[in-house]
């Protein structure tokens, strides 16, 4: 599992939802200039692990916090139907990924819980949304005998 792969998976859920209007991977959206369209499934990785205390096995984990955003723009009133909107979408994406098939091809497995938190960004756009880290996990089917080594003797 990569950070392709990641992006990849996330990509389609974006393409494929109804409930999100622009997709961006990287921790601030704004960095590129481009006003986002809510509401907006921002994902990035925040850290990667190898476990290696597995038997033969190493297991590759990564930390992928995901953020679902709209924009408060009719009003405080609104504030209820956005959280309770973002909430929703950002659930249904936890469900999305399980079948997403490069979740099973890579055999993928997730935290088994999903803790997110409320967020607002007070900023121009005045948006709110749901954050939440989700740790997702891989074999690492590397051996000596598929990474690119020189000057070493090995029989494979």
């Amino acid at each position: 599992m990569t950070i392709r792969n990641i992006k990849q998976i996330f990509s389609d859920i974006a393409t494929n939802s109804i409930m999100i209007n622009d997709y961006f991977f990287g921790n601030d959206y704004h960095k590129n200039g481009v006003q986002p369209k809510y509401p907006l499934l921002q994902v990035y990785c925040t850290s990667q692990a190898l476990n290696t205390e597995l038997s033969r096995n190493i297991i590759k984990s990564s930390d992928v916090e995901i953020v679902v955003w709209d924009r408060i723009d009719k009003g405080d009133d609104n504030f209820d139907h956005i959280t309770s909107d973002t909430g929703f979408v950002l659930e249904s994406i936890i469900v999305s990924l399980r079948n997403h098939p490069l979740y099973r091809s890579l055999h993928i497995s997730s935290s088994k819980s999903f803790d997110y938190d409320l967020i607002l960004e007070a900023g121009k756009d005045n948006i709110i949304g749901w954050r939440g880290v989700i740790t997702l996990s891989s074999p690492l089917n590397m051996t000596l005998c598929n990474i690119p080594l020189t000057n070493v003797s090995i029989d494979c």
